[in-house]
């Protein structure tokens, strides 16, 4: 029986957070953005479902934590050397803002490049990531000004 190519986008958006791959990514997924404008008002939304239960052997309220890591892809022509972004997780932890360097000290685009697009990777290592429970959570990333000419981000969390 053949299956139909049918795709729904929650399942598209919602990736399982399970027991740690080899590199230990457990969640990894990218948001196209508009490139000629994303402002504040265009939130990304990153659905996280986690299907297993918090770690036995941890006392309560200190679960294991979780690497967040943002890979920017831009083009060449990006305006600014800086991207401020606000991440907001639905798991009670506060607002956190990152600013991102997407420019050398020179102020040329830097990451890695093919042809006239450029990613860049950050770990954010001051904003680690816990979840007490079972269930979906929904990471809210959005721009604190108009950007132009950002492509995507994607989100990846490890163990």
């Amino acid at each position: 029986m053949k299956m139909k190519k049918r795709i729904f986008p929650t399942i598209l958006s919602t990736l399982l957070l399970t027991a740690c791959s080899q590199e230990g990514i457990v969640y990894d997924h990218s948001a196209d953005v508009d490139p000629s404008g994303w402002t504040p008002a265009d939130t990304l939304f990153y659905n996280v479902r986690v299907v297993e239960e918090p770690m036995s052997g941890f006392p309560v309220g200190k679960e294991p934590f979780y690497q967040l890591s943002l890979a920017v892809r831009y083009k060449r022509s990006f305006p600014c050397s800086q991207l401020p972004l606000h991440l907001l997780l639905d798991n009670g932890q506060p607002e956190h803002i990152v600013s991102l360097s997407l420019a050398d000290s020179t102020g040329l685009p830097d990451g890695d490049h093919w042809s006239t697009l450029y990613t860049k990777q950050f770990d954010v290592t001051a904003w680690p990531i816990h979840f007490g429970d079972t269930g979906t959570y929904v990471l809210k990333v959005w721009p604190d000004t108009a950007q132009q000419h950002i492509c995507s981000l994607t989100v990846t969390l490890k163990h």
